[in-house]
């Protein structure tokens, strides 16, 4: 689905709860960039949800997704 000039991996609705989930998958372990992506494609399509998929979860990125989590 676009967001922009970017495109979101795969997006999932629920017409009864009026909700959105944004999916983004990788291989390897994470990196910023997908990290950017997820944050960009999920505000951009106004999503309840977020998720990340990969292979392997770098701790500073664990942080970072639990920090979001939080808030």
């Amino acid at each position: 689905m676009p967001v922009g000039s970017y495109s979101a991996d795969l997006v999932f609705s629920d017409a009864d709860r009026a909700c959105r989930v944004v999916v983004e998958n990788m291989y390897g372990s994470t990196d910023h960039d997908h990290i950017g992506k997820l944050i960009t494609y999920a505000a951009g399509l106004e999503a309840t949800h977020a998720v990340l998929l990969a292979e392997g979860f770098r701790p500073e990125h664990l942080s970072a997704l639990a920090w979001l989590n939080d808030v």
